[in-house]
C-alpha cells in the first residue's frame, strides 16, 4: 500500500490481536520500520506515528504480510 500526503505527521490506526501479522512501514523511502499486530489482546490503536520539523509532501508505504490490517491512515497539517 503507498500513501502520498502532504502534512506534518503521519499515523497508521489498526486493530491489534490473536493472528493478525505484521508489516514494514517507510516513509520517504527511509527508515523502514517493523510494525507488529499480533497481540494477546485486541483493542485498535496506533500501530505507526512519523512527524517531520514543516509541512511538506511525504509518501507512507506498507508492505504487509497475509492477515495485516489497517483501521484508518491519518495526517496533520500543522
Amino acid at each position: 500500500m503507498t500513501f502520498s500526503f502532504t502534512g506534518k505527521s503521519v499515523s497508521v490506526i489498526a486493530p491489534t490481536g490473536p493472528g493478525l501479522a505484521s508489516a514494514t512501514v517507510t516513509v520517504d523511502g527511509v527508515n523502514p520500520t517493523t510494525v507488529d499486530e499480533n497481540t494477546t489482546s485486541g483493542q485498535r490503536q496506533r500501530v505507526f506515528r512519523a512527524t517531520f520539523p514543516t509541512v511538506g509532501q511525504h509518501t507512507l508505504q506498507i508492505v504487509a504480510g497475509t492477515g495485516f490490517q489497517v483501521d484508518a491512515l491519518t495526517t496533520t497539517q500543522y
